[in-house]
């Protein structure tokens, strides 16, 4: 139970500031149980505990406090959090489980858990289970910020599993844009800082797996600034968001997004078989990516046979719209519908798409469906600028009718290259530097059209059938020396650079799925053999461009500190 208020007051007066001050603070705190076999009458104790998620509702909860569910047992919700707590970010209120397992939140056809208005909250050790996504319309958790005149902080999810609900496993942020909800509060612009999503689960969920968001800041009004700040999300998973087949006019079913954020890291996650039933004619869903953000690393990720029913996309990652000053490396994308690693602009877009990179990084056998890259880089509206493209590995094969298709709609053939670059005007310093690019069964390596700036400098070029295509602003080409001389590509300051060689791998196009199996470090396919052409023949990005490469390879080998890279993702041979 509760220390005496007179007792708090007592001790604060003694503490003074610092140190004693928040064990003065941290003594006025206590922890409620609650259990089926409880009651509601009872002071909550873990001898007497609660019986309903309502009475912790009810309850005065205060900054500090803790909640724990008997694990293994189902609590009907909502559970709701709001401004009636005193949140403080230094002393945050603890929802969690205690027993054997997880306790169950059900929300049947609204969210299980909502945090309102209020940060300083952690949830953990929690399973939310809604009814289906088409029967539910709400959130497994919704951590919302409805007021948005300024961020809240400190929110942390652990060990949530979420599945069964409408719009997302996972929500943090402002008021998000959904179609069919009312807009925003006047003045609401922001969300949340200081958020971690840690090991958590989201699947079975018709929009979203993880999806972190805010106002849409075009329909605001609001062309600065970003709702959301100091975002983690990290060892958590989204697979079998399926999407809305009777919703066409945006994405649904996808894994996790991080959108508008200042300052975000997507870690260690995996992201599989999303966004099967999009329905969406103007655009698609997408495994792991991010929109309208600043300063986003994505990386040691795997994202692999994400799907889409509509028009577009079903990729693995994609740096979209609005994006500046982010990185995405060291991943594996494998067997997606859409391309392996998006980059796209797109009309209205608040921010510029700008000052990218995307290295290190491996895509098999993407672009499975429509018309895709391994490596895609365009716009439908808004100019794509520096992008900084290197030391990645693709194969692609040949895409066969009706791959991607698993909505029931008639079958798209694919019509895959390793990279593409295009869109509705021409984008600027975009550069390919070290990549090793290899296809199967005539695949083009690289289809660029007309007007666009960039550079291919020092990457490899195989084909595993012997037919090497490159079609540059309408022109096809059959060998490196071809495209070379006509189109000026693979020279630096007048000299010859770049490979057509066998680049002697371990292994390709095996198909490997890391995920729950073990580390990407694990992958065999794509490390060099010991006697590749590919050791040391890559440009000296350092040297030329003044570029800071990062300290390892796709396998965590370290790279060297003087020197010319190899070729490809990996820079060690195996041994």
């Amino acid at each position: 139970m509760r220390p005496s208020f007179t007792l708090g007051l007592i001790l604060l007066a003694a503490a003074g500031t610092g140190d004693a001050l928040r064990a003065a603070l941290q003594s006025q705190s206590a922890t409620y149980y609650v259990s089926s076999r409880g009651s509601d009458s009872n002071p909550g104790t873990e001898a007497r505990p609660w019986r309903h998620v309502a009475q912790v509702n009810r309850h005065g909860l205060t900054a500090g406090d803790t909640v724990l569910f008997e694990g293994g047992q189902i609590f009907h919700g909502p559970l709701l959090l709001d401004g009636r707590i005193a949140a403080d970010p230094n002393r945050p209120v603890v929802i969690g489980s205690y027993g054997k397992g997880r306790a169950v939140i059900q929300a049947d056809f609204g969210t299980a858990i909502l945090v309102l208005n209020i940060g300083g909250v952690t949830l953990r050790d929690l399973e939310v289970r809604g009814e289906g996504g088409e029967a539910n319309r709400g959130y497994g958790v919704e951590v919302l910020n409805e007021r948005g005149d300024a961020r809240l902080d400190s929110i942390r999810l652990e060990n949530i599993e979420a599945s069964g609900f409408h719009w997302a496993g996972i929500y943090v942020g402002g008021v998000p844009d959904v179609h069919g909800a009312p807009p925003p509060p006047a003045g609401s612009r922001y969300g949340f800082s200081n958020v971690r999503i840690s090991h958590c689960t989201a699947h079975d969920n018709m929009y979203y797996g993880i999806w972190v968001s805010g106002p849409w800041p075009a329909w605001m009004g609001k062309t600065t600034g970003y709702a959301n700040a100091s975002v983690t999300i990290e060892n958590s998973t989204a697979y079998d968001n399926p999407g809305d087949p009777d919703y066409k006019d945006n994405h649904s079913g996808n894994g996790i997004l991080l959108d508008d954020t200042d300052g975000g890291l997507i870690d260690h996650c995996a992201a599989w078989r999303n966004g099967a039933a999009n329905g969406s004619t103007q655009g698609g869903p997408v495994g792991i990516w991010t929109d309208e953000s600043n300063d986003v690393t994505i990386q040691f990720s795997e994202s692999y046979n994400n799907r889409t029913g509509g028009a577009a996309d079903g990729g693995g990652f994609d740096l979209d719209g609005g994006v500046t000053n982010s990185i995405v490396q060291y991943n594996y994308s494998h067997g997606n519908d859409g391309a392996g690693y998006l980059v796209w602009s797109y009309g209205g877009a608040v921010h510029p798409l700008a000052h990218n990179v995307i290295r290190f990084n491996i895509s098999e056998n993407d672009a499975r469906k429509h018309r895709y890259g391994g490596i895609h880089i365009g716009t439908s509206g808004g100019v794509v600028d520096d992008i900084k493209v290197y030391n990645n590995t693709v194969f692609m094969s040949a895409g066969i009718a009706g791959t991607g298709s698993q909505s029931g709609k008639a079958a798209v053939a694919a019509q895959p290259r390793d990279v593409w670059l295009g869109g509705s005007e021409p984008n600027k310093q975009i550069r390919f530097w070290n990549n090793l690019l290899i296809s199967d069964g005539g695949v083009p390596l690289v289809e660029i059209e007309p007007g666009q700036d960039v550079a291919f400098q020092g990457n490899d070029y195989w084909a595993t059938g012997g037919k090497l295509v490159f079609i540059d602003s309408g022109a096809m080409y059959g060998s490196l020396e071809q495209w070379r001389a006509a189109a000026g590509r693979e020279s630096l300051r007048g000299a010859p650079t770049g490979l057509a060689a066998d680049p002697k791998l371990a292994g390709m196009k095996s198909n490997e799925t890391m995920a729950g199996k073990g580390p990407l470090s694990d992958l065999a396919a794509y490390r060099l053999l010991s006697g590749s052409p590919l050791i040391n023949a890559g440009l000296d990005l350092r040297k030329e461009f003044g570029i800071n490469v990062g300290k390892q390879d796709f396998w965590g080998a370290p790279i060297p500190p003087g020197g010319g890279l190899a070729i490809g993702a990996c820079e060690v041979p195996q041994r």
